[in-house]
């Protein structure tokens, strides 16, 4: 699905992406093109919520689902930038919260999550199953999926550096590729998981 709209709208990118779908007359940024291409088996699944309850008026959500991980859009809609808790999530120790837009984890607290979005500003909020984690230079997986691969990514999530996985282990560069901002695991092309380098 496509959506059409005019390159001088200066937010029709953002609210492209909040409903998960291409445009005509813009381009993505680098980071939103990824999300939607390691996204595709959420973003192209029937199982879509559109406005999902949230925390505060004119804070849009959107939900999109496949298997076991979810994906949540916000838009603000507000005048003005809002920094507080926006969604209530499920607290599980089988899943964690991840912002596919900054790379970075996002914290549960009293079943929330909290978001800083500036007027017409987008968010991208995964829910992926724990399958990997990083200690030192070492990635561990709960699980080998098939066709596994291990990437590290910059913020924009241009491809670092690939390693296909055989093994519960993976261990990273001495030297990290420079920019390097989160590792991500895949199955073939989909994301099944990430954690942000710190």
């Amino acid at each position: 699905m496509y959506m059409l709209n005019y390159a001088g709208n200066a937010q029709a990118k953002n609210f492209a992406l909040w409903n998960g779908i291409g445009t005509f007359e813009i381009f993505y940024p680098p980071a939103y093109a990824k999300v939607l291409e390691e996204n595709s088996d959420a973003f192209n699944d029937a199982k879509a919520k559109p406005l999902i309850d949230t925390l505060l008026p004119r804070v849009y959500a959107n939900e999109f689902q496949a298997g076991n991980k979810s994906i949540t859009m916000l838009y603000n809609a507000r005048q003005f930038t809002v920094d507080k808790p926006l969604i209530k999530v499920l607290s599980s120790a089988d899943y964690h919260y991840f912002d596919l837009l900054n790379n970075r984890e996002l914290p549960v607290e009293n079943k929330a999550i909290a978001l800083l979005l500036h007027p017409g500003d987008v968010a991208a909020v995964a829910r992926l199953p724990k399958v990997l984690s990083v200690q030192k230079m070492t990635v561990s997986l709960s699980r080998i999926p098939q066709n596994a691969v291990i990437t590290l990514c910059d913020k924009d999530g241009t491809e670092l550096w690939r390693q296909e996985v055989k093994t519960h282990q993976v261990i990273l560069p001495a030297a990290l590729p420079k920019g390097t901002d989160a590792v991500k695991l895949f199955s073939g092309k989909i994301l099944l998981d990430a954690a942000a380098i710190e």
